[in-house]
């Protein structure tokens, strides 16, 4: 079974600059400490509008939207959406992006 996954920006920053800069990932790696690596080395830039995460099952959808959002730290890499560091700049993120599971 596939899973949509959604992320949502509030309401209040869709005029803000956010909406017109794309999620750059760059060697964005997730290792859990049971030594499952989820993700190794992603590299992705997500473009404004809709964009889906289709994979199979264990292919890494959810560990990556989760460090998306802030509710995982990543292993290493980052995660920069416009002048936000996501990584490193949680509550901006949690301001104006929802999740959607």
């Amino acid at each position: 079974m596939q899973l949509l996954t959604t992320l949502v920006m509030h309401p209040s920053v869709m005029c803000s600059t956010l909406t017109t800069h794309s999620i750059q990932i760059h060697n964005l790696t997730k290792t859990y400490p049971n030594g499952y690596k989820a993700l190794n080395g992603v590299n992705l830039d997500i473009p404004m509008g809709m964009f889906g995460l289709l994979r199979p099952n264990g292919a890494g959808k959810s560990s990556l939207m989760r460090t998306i959002a802030t509710l995982q730290e990543a292993s290493e890499g980052t995660i920069q959406w416009g002048d936000i560091n996501v990584l490193e700049e949680k509550v901006k993120v949690c301001q104006v992006l929802g999740y959607l599971p």
